[in-house]
């Protein structure tokens, strides 16, 4: 048996995807799975096997309950809602030797909780970070090369989204996370005043959804607007551009089109946006082979967490729909 254990903690959709990716990995690794409900890991178990059979040896446990697991793990994804992932994160580094971690998101619902669990990060020396994946897309790497290539001097990056119910609350992290990326700075003033004032339930059972507009800015005048449709069929349409660069990517098309001053001729060019059951084993892979991802690390998420959580917040106060601290969304 081999002595690269991996745990992935939650077995929710995401959960499993990362399950199913992790039959990818180069190396014989010992996964451990973990969640209290028994469906959950029925359904685990159902979608490990439905993958290929892995390259090399994988000897696969599921338990239901956090100190089943072995006393040492070299990396632990936990895949749980937020609302429960800092007891998880805390329970987990309580009871066992975790040598790196990758969390989903949006991280936790209460701002002060990245400090509380920042301490205890340092204390036990564990790396960190957040699966936030569009900045590891080949195409948004491009894009980055082509935008610091062009640009012969500083120009504002405009970063437009916009689609019909594409779950706001959930996803917005992800495209600032990107906004950020391109941009190089974490700094991110956010204006959640044009949102609407109907907040909808999401599909998750306990959260909210949000629909309407949500618009960011840095310093250096870059700027990112969210657009959530509330009703019709408008697909998910990215639009980023500067005074060099304009991108149009269409996500449910797989398609995308670019183009650069001073021709401003459009081009065509590969799109793809992989499942995460097509991401996971790179990342793991990357962290045991070199202790190291190109996904954000947790002090960089945290950063973009910060203000995403404090805007949504605001704005549920200010429509009467909420009164608590925690910002409900996961």
């Amino acid at each position: 048996m081999t002595n690269t254990r991996i745990a992935v903690i939650g077995m929710g959709q995401i959960g499993r995807r990362h399950l199913q990716a992790l039959t990818r990995i180069d190396r014989p690794i010992h996964i451990q799975v973990v969640d209290p409900s028994p469906s959950a890991l029925q359904q685990a178990r159902k979608a490990y096997h439905d993958m290929k059979p892995p390259r090399y040896p994988q000897h696969v446990e599921y338990f239901s309950r956090l100190d089943s697991l072995s006393p040492h793990l070299h990396l632990a994804i936990i895949a749980t809602t937020a609302e429960v992932r800092k007891a998880t994160v805390e329970q987990l580094l309580r009871l066992k030797n975790v040598h790196r971690l990758i969390l989903e998101k949006v991280v936790f619902q209460y701002p002060d909780d990245f400090v509380n669990i920042n301490k205890v990060l340092q204390e036990k020396n564990v790396k960190t970070w957040v699966n936030c994946p569009l900045r590891i897309y080949p195409f948004f790497q491009e894009l980055k090369k082509n935008i610091k290539c062009q640009t012969k001097e500083p120009a504002p990056i405009n970063y437009f989204l916009s689609g019909c119910q594409f779950n706001l609350a959930s996803n917005t992290i992800h495209h600032l996370d990107l906004f950020s990326y391109l941009t190089e700075t974490t700094q991110v003033t956010l204006d959640e005043s044009l949102l609407s004032k109907q907040v909808l339930p999401n599909k998750r059972k306990g959260f909210m959804e949000f629909t309407g507009t949500l618009q960011g800015s840095t310093n250096a005048g870059d700027r990112i607007t969210l657009t959530s449709y509330p009703s019709g069929a408008s697909p998910l349409l990215l639009h980023v551009n500067n005074n060099h660069v304009r991108c149009i990517a269409k996500f449910n098309e797989n398609k995308a089109w670019v183009s650069y001053s001073p021709t401003w001729s459009w081009k065509e060019v590969d799109f793809h946006v992989p499942y995460q059951s097509n991401l996971t084993h790179l990342v793991a892979q990357q962290i045991l082979d070199e202790d190291y991802c190109k996904l954000p690390t947790y002090s960089t998420s945290w950063q973009l967490h910060l203000p995403l959580l404090h805007s949504l917040t605001r704005h549920l106060h200010s429509t009467g729909n909420w009164s608590e601290k925690r910002c409900p969304i996961t």
